[in-house]
């Protein structure tokens, strides 16, 4: 992202743990980016360390890409013309910066999870919100421990909707998400056999995508798919969370928006809605 300002140099020291007591802060960031390939002008460069790759070998086209700084760990021996910043863990400084854009936000928060339909819903509630208002999605599949910070740390805090999409394939780490991203709303498409080699059955899926609950902030909503097999579990789960409000959705009669029928032609969909007892077109 190139443009205006979305860090400053002092706000990104101050949300995340550094080593250094003296740093350059005649800079701005104006987009935040894990790889140099993707990376514009002005983005602070996150040099993450994985299994194959290691972004501090890059540091060298992060700054002729145009990188304002990078984040890197302080336990490299880096030498670099940009502004370092010196930190024990990249991933989780990133995770840090993840944290304080969200808490800097004014807007709404969105956090779908799911077996199957997360892309699709978050791209329909961009639509459906930008009707209304600055929407801004996630992009492609950023919906990990990487991916769901890095897609905060790029948003505007004037933002008025954001949609995340929250993935996982282990127990315990839609937990990790949901408690960085404290959406205002929680959806869960459906529980399906996707993913499942860590699980022992399709319940033990199901507890882990209600995970997303434990982070919804206090009067916030979910919304549940009502034909799921494990709708009774998820509606407990989101009741013993503290979930104020618990929304269904689905075929049945007594889900409270039932789809009555839908026409997939190929340039267009028709969908008739009862909400509330009022029917929509």
């Amino acid at each position: 992202m190139s443009g205006q300002s979305l860090w400053s140099a002092g706000e990104i020291l101050d949300s995340i743990d550094h080593k250094e007591e003296k740093i350059d802060v005649m800079w701005e960031a104006s987009g935040v980016s894990i790889d140099t390939r993707s990376l514009e002008e002005g983005d602070l460069f996150f040099a993450l360390s994985g299994e194959n790759v290691d972004g501090h070998d890059f540091l060298r086209e992060a700054m002729d890409k145009g990188a304002c700084a990078a984040v890197i760990s302080g336990k490299r021996e880096v030498h670099s013309a940009l502004p370092l910043i010196c930190v024990e863990n990249v991933t989780t400084a990133l995770q840090q910066l993840g944290v304080a854009a969200r808490i800097r936000m004014s807007g709404k928060v969105v956090a779908v999870t799911g077996s199957v339909g997360k892309t699709s819903t978050k791209d329909m509630l961009k639509l459906v919100l930008g009707e209304v208002g600055c929407a801004v999605v996630s992009q492609g599949n950023l919906n990990n421990h990487l991916g769901l910070p890095l897609s905060l740390a790029r948003i505007p805090p004037e933002t008025d909707y954001v949609v995340l999409e929250l993935g996982m394939n282990h127990p315990g780490e839609i937990s990790q998400l949901t408690s960085i991203a404290r959406p205002h709303v929680a959806v869960i498409t459906a529980i399906e056999a996707v993913h499942i080699q860590y699980f022992e059955s399709l319940d033990e899926v199901a507890k882990a995508k209600a995970e997303i609950f434990g982070g919804v902030e206090p009067n916030g909503s979910a919304v549940i798919n009502f034909d799921s097999s494990h709708f009774d579990q998820l509606f407990q789960s989101a009741k013993q969370s503290g979930v104020t409000n618990v929304f269904s959705f689905g075929e049945s009669t007594n889900a409270d928006i039932q789809l009555l029928s839908v026409n997939l032609l190929s340039d267009h969909s028709i969908a008739q809605v009862s909400i509330r007892d009022q029917n929509f077109t």
